[in-house]
């Protein structure tokens, strides 16, 4: 066992979201598993209800959300410092000021390196419609009467799931400090394969404006005004671009962008589809 590893206890809960969800191999097969548990959608309801199961069944005191298709980075290197999972904790369990924890992303499958949005970023930032990951770690009692994963929210789901958190600890007076392990945990699986896609068309800028009604409070804080159509806009004409994420990654390591610009062959107003 790796020295700088910390033991806790731990689950890991699946939700079956096929559109005819059944009892079949897959199940008994895991349920053998005896730390692992499997729940089914009574139909296909999608990502926030699959998630909102998910939470409504987690027993432990922390909680990261993990998407079927992606993994998480094994590499001896990466992990020669501990686990994602043993690094987010400790400085959860170390900080009670830290709101959540993430890391950075690598892209694997269809195309490789780091994704766009691979750096630090602080509460403000996050109002402003910077990246919030998939696979934050957070204090499961954050999530309690948050309503993290509102059904209302059809897309840009991590980033306001990230608000609603944010949102939860600011009503009740708690700091919202945001921790970073700067080394690629996270694997995404990038597919550019058309069939795989979704074509289903979800303006962003009613999501924005539906997580801002949502999570009012800590927007109104932040914007300084209780207009939250106003702050709406705000939050949709500030989102970065890529250039913006690009000089973002560069004032925390240069290489990573410099690497970035090298592979996509940057011009920045270029990206490859479906590159994040």
């Amino acid at each position: 066992m790796h020295p700088r590893c910390i033991i806790v206890p731990y689950e890991i809960i699946l939700v079956d979201d096929r559109p005819r969800a059944q009892r079949d191999e897959l199940h008994d097969l895991i349920e053998q598993q005896p730390r692992v548990s499997i729940y089914a959608l009574d139909r296909h309801r999608g990502v926030q209800a699959a998630r909102a199961l998910g939470f409504s069944k987690a027993r432990y005191k922390y909680v990261v959300n993990l998407d079927a298709d992606d993994k998480l980075n094994c590499s001896p290197d990466i992990l020669s410092v501990g686990t994602y999972f043993d690094q987010a904790i400790a400085l959860l369990e170390s900080d009670p000021s830290a709101a959540y924890v993430h890391s950075y992303w690598q892209m694997f499958q269809d195309f490789g390196g780091l994704t766009r949005s691979s750096y630090p970023v602080t509460t403000e930032m996050v109002l402003r419609k910077h990246h919030v990951p998939t696979s934050i770690v957070f204090r499961h009692s954050d999530g309690l009467g948050a309503n993290l994963y509102a059904p209302s929210i059809l897309k840009w789901r991590d980033w306001s799931t990230g608000v609603a958190l944010l949102n939860s600890r600011f009503s009740r007076h708690l700091p919202n400090k945001i921790a970073c392990l700067r080394s690629p945990y996270y694997l995404y699986r990038v597919h550019n394969d058309k069939r795989r896609l979704s074509n289903r068309v979800v303006d962003e800028a009613e999501m924005i404006r539906r997580t801002v009604y949502l999570y009012r409070e800590i927007f109104i804080q932040n914007y300084q005004t209780h207009d939250l159509a106003a702050i709406s806009r705000r939050v949709y004409e500030s989102k970065p671009d890529r250039l913006t994420d690009l000089l973002y990654m560069a004032s925390n390591n240069l290489q990573n962008a410099l690497s970035i610009k090298s592979m996509r062959g940057l011009s920045i107003s270029n990206n490859p589809p479906n590159i994040p």
